[in-house]
């Protein structure tokens, strides 16, 4: 019977049947184990060598189930003494250790080794030559060497007794008979070895006589027996060769020698008078031929040379870096010991480039990847900071990222080696993370809104096949959470445990990525282990949270969205531990930083479940804590100490009323007893706060601080009055005696601080550098203007509350509005960044806006004096808001922008009416422009139906409005997110007074316009009119060229909708308004213009437009004429779209000089100097296609143009190119033409009234008689 092998596919009941069938087969096997080693019995004895080894086959029984190895033991196991059974076993170092027994060696005497002068153990020579002849012998070559080597070479003495050797060692055995020196000096006057030469420096002959004498005394002290055992030692050593050659040069004088090394034969050149130089390499020979060591590489021995001097004249590489990562000066003498000089392109340059660094980042020795990460990290940190643009404008943030630095970085996490985790947490958090911003968001945190920020998010999409190379290259954030960023950094908390450094870094790292997105925030969330580490292991730890980026990490992720707070509270009931823990204690007044980072943190994150409605009623439970608290807080005030402990006390007393405010506005009871005792204490507050900030003079950070807590009691007031206000069963005689108190006293004493601050006039975001792939949040250089702010916007925030409870106080808040107006003029210039942390200064023009409209409507008799400001303030602060306020932006239109008593109690309309009869209107006849106080009544009158077409068009979305609505009146318990939308702009963009226009012609290419479009355009073009006529410096952000082309879609939108008696007037009065004080270079069209893709397209459709509805109009030709002025050459496009595409155009281009909206010489200098459009102004003249009686605007520049490329020598145009254009001049058949052209004179004065724009003289001057002489040869 046969068996067939086991095939691949078979299974392992395959193999088992296999096994069964073999078995019963009782074949004898091919193969049998054999146990060749002997067998230990039971006590450890060897068994008689006697007995045979008995065959141990491997024997299966398949009925009988598997036993287990410790089955096995178990029933073979019949000693009873399981103690002696293991030290019968035993094999462990301990047992051995316990037998040995240590001899005495006390009467041993201690025998010293001899002192050597070389190392030990000593480096033996391997004479090849010599062991060949014993291939016989089985021995190595090292027992060979070994046996021929004698005792004392290797430290022992065995021919002196102990007691010689030591005395000899320590040196007190008596000298033996010596040679006198003087002996020697005269049979060796000098050395016949050592000459001198190859030693650096000058006097060589004495160096070597130095070395001679040296020599000769260390002879002198030694004895004769001595002496010839040395000598008999250096013999044996050295090799033949040498000794060969040291008497060849004994024997002879000459300097120079040749000698055999192993097979190759090196020249040693020694000229005593040749000079060293240190650049060249001078290797050492090896007295004896080493295995591989005969033949010498200088290029590899380069890096052992001195450091070259590089010029720096013609260094050509890039930038250099220290270990700071600050860029380094070219030419910058730097110390070689500072470790900067290394073995790259360019030794001789100190520092690193990026190129290097990216070199030495991929290395296979971990301390050069570390050097690498490191500083690359510091670089990414200063060039975000912006501290590397002050010495080149290079980007290195992008060049760094292309690089590949994001999976440099991820693959380097994944290493084992603690330093390089620590270098590349290092370097991601550099590169994710803005201390700057986050400090900033912290301070602005107790604000109104603070609790808002926008998503960090570039808002593109990425897709489920898309790499994660490229998801990186689009989101930076979203690449690292495809490349499991998180799960490695959860495992480096966890299993690696690093420093607490580190530890704050991985947690930064993971804050930033939940500001990214609510997604983010969720994979965070469900991310295993990883809050569960960071609460139980990180916070409520036994010695304490020594982190407070824990607590920040979970502050930041419920601020995300409801849900993340909802679910954080009830999958994890140890979090209403944390606030029991950290708040119950507030007032003990520790001096603990480290606590009381983690104590303020801890009060951040219990505001933001309370601004979701969540862990309110802690706040109950915890009340006698914060009054006390509170008390304590205005006790040390009214102290007016002025240390740390006091500036802390002061950023927990900011949470303190924040939360306050949260928890109060949360509140659905009608009993306000509780909150009675509170308010009464922040009023304290307050005035104690006024007194300290008006009477002191304290630093910068304390004030700054005292800003902010200012700027949160009157958040508090402001909510308590707003709060009051929802009470329908209020007492109104009780409300009234409050809010008189509150305006008279704590609100007067905040307007007198008010007016001594000196507000910032100037504010400039950081220039640091940025990508599109990883949006930040950009800081301002002074933190202190953003406080300044802050306390700006509060204040008048809590004027309006009150005034919204109780319109009686009116009169107390006029002094207010006329300050502000007076004032702070400076707010509403266009220097001022438009950046988030700045947008308290938005929402003080926001409640500025407010409280002026509040006072106008209840102040008798209504105040117009300060109205223009107040609109400049609101058109200001709708064109600044972001995402996240479309409610504001919503009650600008619906009132301030539009408000009928705002622009009502504008001065009287004959003060309007007088200002504009003093503008210079006398370019556009009154045919084309009505009277401007016309427009300015109609636009009055129209305002309602201006209020409803901008409501039509700026038109928001109903789901974004309505969250926005919950957040402005703090609905707690329906918000959903404090999450905004990506900041990246305004909402609106800079010109949104245009955008009715645009709309209809964006519907004008879809086919039909919409109903009441007349309606719409012309209500646009009187709001328009309206600001150029009262607030012109509105939109003074937008140019020129962008308000020309959006007033001509009016041209292009719709067939006649132009000729509108409404609409042309508006139009009419807006071109001459723009044109005619304008200078030349503003009328650049060859610009990018904001919305308009290519001009040039637009101009076409200009055209087409022109020549299908136009019907010769005077205004619509002066529009089209525009784009045609010669500044730097004009748009050669432009004019040949006009003279050579749509040529006959010009036989309708009617419009007569004087009706031109900007000068005649802009059409006409500098001249045409391409030979193209010359020949088309040509073309047009012989065709008839551009007369002078039909078209004199248009012939006027034709004429000029070609008159001026014929004789005028200042246009450089060649001389054939002259006598073509002058050939076609006298082929023209008008006598009139060529006369025009051949005797042009000059261009006429804009104030002389002439037919055409030009004089010519009836006869041909001498000069022009001679170049039309030139021209016709």
């Amino acid at each position: 019977m046969s068996f067939e092998r086991p095939k691949v596919e078979d299974t392992e009941d395959d193999l088992l049947e296999f096994q069964r069938q073999f078995l019963e087969s009782g074949i004898k096997p091919a193969v049998e184990v054999v146990r060749k080693r002997k067998p230990v019995s039971d006590v450890g004895e060897t068994v008689n060598s006697s007995q045979t080894a008995e065959r141990d086959i491997i024997k299966m029984d398949v009925d009988s189930p598997k036993k287990t190895k410790l089955d096995e033991s178990a029933a073979n196991d019949n000693v009873d003494d399981v103690s002696e059974e293991m030290d019968l076993k035993d094999t462990h170092i301990t047992s051995v250790l316990t037998k040995i027994m240590e001899r005495n060696t006390n009467n041993v005497p201690i025998t010293f080794p001899q002192s050597r002068t070389n190392a030990f153990p000593t480096v033996h020579h391997r004479s090849i030559t010599k062991l060949e002849g014993k291939k016989q012998s089985k021995k190595s070559i090292f027992a060979l060497q070994f046996k021929k080597k004698s005792d004392q070479e290797y430290g022992l003495n065995t021919e002196q007794s102990c007691e010689n050797s030591i005395i000899e060692s320590c040196g007190f055995r008596p000298l033996p008979s010596t040679i006198p020196m003087e002996s020697l000096t005269k049979l060796y006057p000098s050395s016949a070895i050592v000459s001198g030469s190859g030693l650096s420096g000058g006097d060589q002959l004495a160096e070597s006589k130095k070395i001679h004498e040296e020599n000769l005394e260390r002879l002198s002290a030694m004895s004769e027996s001595d002496a010839l055992t040395e000598r008999n030692k250096l013999l044996e050593e050295m090799s033949p060769d040498i000794i060969d050659f040291l008497r060849r040069k004994k024997s002879t004088a000459k300097n120079d020698s040749r000698r055999q090394i192993g097979n190759d034969t090196l020249t040693l050149k020694k000229d005593d008078k040749a000079e060293h130089k240190p650049s060249e390499i001078q290797p050492e020979f090896p007295t004896q031929s080493y295995l591989n060591m005969d033949v010498v590489e200088p290029e590899k021995l380069a890096w052992t040379e001195e450091i070259p001097k590089s010029n720096f004249k013609e260094v050509k590489s890039d930038h250099r870096f220290n270990f700071d990562g600050d860029i380094m000066d070219v030419g910058e003498d730097v110390p070689t010991h500072l470790g900067l000089h290394h073995h790259g392109d360019e030794p001789g340059l100190p520092g690193y480039t990026l190129d290097e660094l990216f070199i030495l980042s991929r290395s296979k020795f971990t301390q050069q990847r570390v050097l690498a990460i490191t500083l690359l990290g510091k670089i990414i940190a200063k060039a975000k900071a912006g501290e590397l643009c002050e010495k080149t404008a290079e980007k290195f943030l992008e060049r760094i990222l292309e690089a590949g630095l994001l999976f440099l970085l991820r693959w380097s996490l994944d290493e084992q080696s603690e330093t390089l985790i620590k270098a590349s947490v290092f370097a991601l958090h550099s590169l994710l993370c803005d201390p700057t911003s986050e400090d900033a968001l912290n301070r602005i945190f107790v604000t109104d809104r603070g609790c808002e920020f926008p998503s960090l998010n570039p808002g593109v999409k990425i897709e489920q096949d898309t790499t994660d190379h490229d998801a990186a290259q689009k989101d930076i954030i979203a690449g690292l959470i495809r490349m499991k960023i998180l799960l490695r950094l959860r495992y480096i908390l966890e299993v690696t445990r690093p420093g607490m450094f580190v530890v704050g870094q991985c947690l930064e790292i993971i804050t930033r990525i939940c500001r990214h997105s609510l997604q983010s925030a969720v994979a965070v969330y469900e991310c295993p282990r990883l809050i569960d580490y960071v609460i139980n292991t990180l916070i409520l730890s036994p010695d304490g949270c020594r982190c407070p980026q824990s607590v920040a990490l979970l502050r930041t992720m419920c601020l995300a969205g409801r849900h993340l707070s909802s679910r954080l509270l009830n999958d994890r009931k140890t979090v209403t531990t944390i606030i029991y823990k950290y708040i119950a204690g507030c007032n003990d007044g520790g001096n603990d930083n480290v606590r009381l980072s983690v104590e303020i943190e801890v009060w951040r994150f219990w505001i933001v479940l309370c601004s979701y409605g969540l862990l309110c009623e802690k706040f109950k439970e915890l009340f006698s804590i914060i009054t006390k608290f509170i008390q304590f807080v205005i006790a040390r005030l009214q102290n007016a100490d002025n240390d740390q402990s006091t500036l802390d006390l002061i950023r927990r007393a900011q949470l303190v009323c924040k939360l306050s405010a949260t928890v109060l506005l949360s509140s659905k009871s009608r009993d306000m007893l509780e909150w009675k005792e509170i308010t009464a204490q922040i009023e304290i507050m307050c005035d104690v706060l006024s007194k300290y900030l008006t009477e002191s003079s304290r630093g910068s950070m304390i004030s700054d601080e005292l800003k902010v807590l200012y700027g949160s009691t009157l958040d508090y007031l402001s909510c308590y009055c707003n709060h009051l206000r929802s009470q329908t069963d209020r007492d109104i005689q009780s409300v009234t005696r409050f809010t008189k108190k509150i305006a008279t006293t704590t609100l007067k004493q905040a307007f007198e601080y008010m007016k001594s601050i000196g507000y910032p006039r100037l504010i400039k975001e950081t220039s640091g550098e940025t990508i599109s792939a990883l949006p930040r949040i950009l800081s301002v250089p002074n933190p202190g203007c953003v406080c300044d702010f802050q306390l700006l916007s509060s204040y008048l925030q809590s004027c309006v509350a009150l005034i919204s409870l109780d319109k009686s106080v009116c009169q107390h808040f006029c002094a207010t509005v006329s300050h502000l107006a007076e004032n702070c003029e400076w707010m509403l210039e266009y220097d001022i960044a438009k950046i988030f942390l700045l947008k308290s200064r938005t929402y003080s023009l926001y409640w500025a806006a407010l409280l002026h409209l509040k006072v106008v409507a209840n102040t008798p008799p209504p105040s117009s004096k300060h109205s223009r400001f107040f609109f400049k303030a609101a058109f200001r602060c709708f064109g600044e808001l972001l995402d996240g306020d479309e409610h504001m932006m919503h009650h600008m239109l619906s009132n301030a922008l539009f408000h009928i008593d705002l622009l009502r109690s504008f001065p009287t309309l004959s003060t309007v009416t007088r200002d504009i009869e003093a503008l210079d209107m006398s370019k556009v006849t009154s045919s084309m422009a009505p009277a401007p106080s016309k427009i300015l009544e109609s636009a009055i009158t129209a305002l309602p139906s201006i209020r409803a077409t901008y409501l039509q068009s700026l038109t928001i979305d109903a789901k974004t409005l309505e969250k926005s609505k919950l957040r402005y009146f703090h609905k707690v318990h329906d918000i959903s997110s404090y999450l905004l939308p990506p900041s990246h702009s305004s909402c609106v963009p800079a010109d949104w007074p245009f955008i009715p226009l645009l709309q209809l012609y964006d519907y004008s290419f879809n086919g039909s316009l919409p109903a009441g479009c007349l309606t719409h355009t012309a209500n646009c073009l009187r709001y328009l009119c309206f600001i150029e006529l009262v607030c012109k410096d509105c939109l003074d952000n937008v140019s020129l060229t962008a308000k020309l082309v959006r007033a001509m879609c009016v041209f292009i939108a719709g067939n006649d909708l132009f000729l509108e008696h409404p609409v042309r007037e508006c139009l009419a009065f807006l071109f001459s308004h723009y044109c005619k004080s304008c200078r030349r270079e503003d009328l650049d069209f060859s610009k990018s213009i904001p919305g308009i893709s290519s001009f040039f397209d637009f101009f076409l459709s200009l055209l087409e437009q022109y020549g299908s509805v136009s019907f010769g109009d005077e205004l619509f030709a002066a529009a089209v004429l525009l784009p045609l002025h010669q500044l730097r050459g004009g748009i050669t496009d432009i004019k040949k779209a006009l003279w050579c595409d749509h040529v006959e155009l010009i036989r309708t281009m009617t419009l007569p000089i004087s009706k031109l909206l900007i000068p005649l010489s802009w059409y006409l200098y500098p001249v045409e100097n391409d030979v193209f459009v010359i020949r088309s102004y040509l073309r047009a003249l012989a065709t008839g296609n551009c007369s002078r009686a039909r078209c004199p605007v248009l012939y006027t520049i034709a004429v000029h143009h070609t008159a001026g490329f014929l004789f005028d020598k200042s246009v450089d145009v060649h001389p054939s190119q002259r006598r073509e254009i002058y050939i076609g001049v006298r082929k023209i058949r008008s006598e009139d033409i060529r006369k025009h052209i051949l005797h042009y004179d000059r261009p006429a004065s804009d104030d002389c009234a002439v037919e055409v724009g030009f004089r010519f003289t009836e006869k041909a001057t001498a000069s022009r008689c001679a170049d039309l002489e030139f021209l016709g040869r």
